[in-house]
């Protein structure tokens, strides 16, 4: 610097670069310069080389700053490096406390989860258990209301029918819509009609029943009808077929039941179909008579199968049809002892049964055979004979000792087949 006396000296301590820079900048220190082919002066000169041994300073500095900063890295890095293996113990040692604890809430949540979802388990089990009674509670009431309408419909049909008009009528204002409404009222119209109709045909059945002039096949077969309706109306009295009355509650008169029809005499049958063998017994035995086997066939009624002559078994089938579409109940009760069975009558020593041709047959009504002699007769006995004699068939309850099991075609029925025709032998024997 300059000194009071203008002279220069050298700075107690050397300027720093930024120091440098500042005063440089203001003016304070200026480099040299040419003047034409002259120096400066050596003010100017000094200034310069003060300036170089400024530089050489801040670079001196520099060098000692870096030599300091990797001095002092080298130590950090030692000592981190020394200090590491326990630094990882005790990260390690942190850090597994916390995995340990991190690791017991996880476990103390998941518990906590698992007794949560147990419980709400146990709910749903409970309630399923509830729902699983109530529904067996409803199908319950469901069962006990199909019970209900179940005997509605059995016995309920005229005893009851005008209870059954009341409620429809009751329903029918208690319904909310009135589509609903409607539908109960037709119903109870329905329930009118059937009371209605039910009536017209009782009373029309019991005015032929009770008329002393009228058909005894007619009085005959409305008693049956009666019984019938009656059956239907009040199943609770649990009539069958089976059942056995007297011919005088079924007002029938056997003397006169068959009307104009009589039983085949045995010699009209061998006249006509000639002697069915040389010898009889009380037991069945074929047929040796080549015509009257070439006659001969096994027909399928239905609900049974029987061997006859070819027209009987042919009019059997028309028969069984006709009881099939009018009265299927009582066509699946009936059933036979058996048709073709040559042999004597039972009880006699000489007389020949109308078995032995195959234009008789045994009836069973569910597999019970009626009584030879006794002045009962089954319901489905009596209601059958209706059909058999609308064919021509004698009824053996005409005779004097009463077979009603028994169905034989009748002399008349016997002579028209024979003018007709259909009593000529077949070429062979033929099976239906």
């Amino acid at each position: 610097m300059r000194g009071a006396d203008g002279s220069w000296t050298p700075r107690a301590t050397p300027l720093s670069s930024a120091d440098f820079h500042d005063r440089r900048l203001s003016g304070k220190i200026r480099e040299p310069t040419l003047i034409g082919d002259r120096k400066m002066p050596d003010e100017t000169q000094q200034v310069g080389v003060e300036q170089l041994r400024i530089l050489a300073d801040v670079e001196k500095t520099k060098s000692r700053n870096g030599f300091l900063k990797i001095l002092w890295g080298t130590a950090v890095v030692g000592v981190a490096a020394a200090f590491f293996p326990f630094a990882q113990q005790f990260a390690v040692s942190l850090f597994s406390e916390r995995i340990e604890r991190i690791q017991r809430e996880s476990e103390i949540e998941l518990l906590e989860e698992k007794n949560r979802l147990e419980e709400e388990l146990s709910k749903i089990k409970l309630e399923l258990e509830q729902k699983t009674v109530e529904f067996e509670q409803s199908q319950s009431k469901v069962t006990d209301s199909r019970t209900f309408l179940e005997s509605v419909a059995k016995e309920g049909r005229s005893s009851q029918i005008d209870s059954r008009i009341i409620l429809a009528e009751y329903f029918s204002f208690l319904a909310e819509t009135e589509d609903e409404r409607e539908r109960w009222r037709s119903f109870r119209e329905h329930l009118y009609r059937i009371r209605q109709e039910q009536n017209s045909a009782i009373t029309a059945q019991e005015r032929i029943a009770n008329d002393p002039n009228a058909d005894p096949l007619d009085r005959s077969e409305a008693v049956s009808r009666l019984r019938q309706i009656e059956q239907y109306l009040n199943p609770q009295l649990n009539q069958t077929w089976s059942e056995q009355l007297s011919f005088s509650d079924l007002g029938i008169e056997r003397n006169a039941v068959n009307g104009s029809l009589q039983p085949a005499s045995r010699e009209l049958l061998s006249s006509i179909l000639g002697e069915p063998r040389e010898s009889y017994s009380e037991t069945c035995e074929p047929v040796t008579n080549e015509r009257l086997s070439s006659l001969l066939a096994t027909f399928d009624v239905g609900s049974f199968r029987v061997t006859l002559i070819r027209p009987a078994g042919e009019s059997l089938q028309r028969i069984f049809q006709r009881l099939r579409e009018e009265s299927p109940d009582l066509y699946s009760s009936v059933g036979t002892a058996g048709g073709l069975c040559v042999r004597l009558l039972r009880g006699s020593r000489s007389t020949i049964s109308n078995h032995s041709w195959g234009t008789s047959i045994d009836i069973t009504i569910d597999g019970k055979l009626d009584s030879i002699g006794q002045d009962t007769v089954s319901r489905g006995t009596a209601a059958l004979a209706r059909y058999f004699i609308d064919e021509g068939w004698y009824w053996g309850a005409g005779y004097g000792r009463m077979d009603a099991m028994s169905f034989e075609v009748s002399a008349q029925l016997l002579q028209k087949w024979s003018a007709e025709g259909l009593l000529t032998p077949a070429p062979s024997v033929a099976s239906e």
